[in-house]
């Protein structure tokens, strides 16, 4: 697994067309009335462990560009919330993980901003 993600982990890289693609996605649903949060998906141990700390300040800024720049929600796992084998090969979430991270996705943070913005069923 390392050999087709490892690489890649150790130098993220988020380039302008992909913020612009951000920022013209957001402004479209604005536009039309449609609330706007984003969510990152959950890791492995193994797999958190191949970003170097030039990708994780990466991670971070990019985080802060959704948050402060595009003024939307960002819903972050906790990493001590999934094992190793809540996944079959680090980033795939098998049945129980999907499971786990789906009720802490609705639970901690959807309920709630549903409600917030008016979305509740």
């Amino acid at each position: 697994m390392e050999s087709a993600h490892g690489g890649a982990a150790a130098d993220l890289r988020v380039s302008e067309l992909s913020r612009r693609a951000y920022r013209d996605l957001v402004a479209d649903c604005r536009v039309r009335g449609v609330p706007v949060a984003f969510y990152f998906t959950a890791e492995s141990p193994t797999f958190r462990g191949w970003y170097s700390a030039k990708s994780l300040e990466t991670v971070a800024a990019f985080r802060r560009f959704l948050s402060d720049e595009l003024g939307c929600p960002v819903f972050v796992p906790r990493a001590a919330d999934f094992d190793e084998d809540d996944f079959g090969d680090g980033i795939h979430m098998i049945p129980r993980g999907a499971t786990k991270y789906s009720r802490w996705l609705a639970d901690a943070h959807l309920r709630s901003w549903l409600t917030q913005v008016g979305a509740a069923p």
